[in-house]
């Protein structure tokens, strides 16, 4: 219930918004890979409707789409044994984004920045797992809301094709009122 609510107050800003909007909105599609920290695998995408306000740089408000697969290892010494310790997370966001495109002109060349916010839902699955310290095997899963942050940096090369350097920063509540944050880096293509 509460994700039809969510979609549907998506779904009437975006529709208020365009009505506001002085031209007639571009449509955009992005799609892109990238890594964290750890060097996971990101993978992200979106589509997209650019529109323009009066005073305001271009704004591109879109559907968003991210998953993330990552296993980061550690080894520690517990008495005489070297234990393995490994955590795997997979990442789930589906999101709706506003990003001003500061210094974005259609149909010209040159750079351009990204700054936006934006809310999704999330869902992450986890595994702990150690082959020598059972107790710290553990598995999980969760689903919430989160707080999409972006920011980036683009070139546009014509013709509608644009190369995105993006950091969307991922803030969400998790398990026992934790804080999870999931920046990675991805280049997009935007037609």
């Amino acid at each position: 219930m509460r994700r039809i609510l969510v979609s549907a107050m998506a779904a009437l800003a975006l529709a208020t918004m365009a009505s506001f909007a002085q031209e007639k909105p571009e449509h955009s599609a992005r799609a892109g890979i990238g890594t964290d920290l750890n060097l996971g695998i990101a993978v992200g995408g979106g589509l997209g409707w650019i529109l323009r306000f009066p005073g305001w740089p271009p704004v591109e408000v879109g559907l968003d789409l991210y998953y993330y697969h990552g296993v980061d290892s550690s080894q520690e010494m517990v008495g005489a044994s070297l234990n393995t310790y490994n955590d795997t997370t997979t990442l789930m966001v589906y999101g709706v984004s506003a990003n001003l495109l500061h210094s974005y002109q259609p149909g010209q060349l040159g750079l351009y920045y990204i700054t936006g916010l934006g809310v999704g839902a999330v869902s992450v699955d986890w595994i702990h797992e150690s082959p020598q310290d059972t107790s710290y095997n553990d598995s999980g899963d969760y689903t919430g809301g989160g707080l999409l942050v972006n920011l980036g940096l683009a070139h546009a090369f014509g013709g509608g094709l644009e190369l995105r350097l993006l950091a969307p920063i991922l803030v969400f509540s998790g398990p026992l009122d934790t804080i999870g944050f999931s920046p990675m880096l991805n280049l997009a293509a935007a037609l």
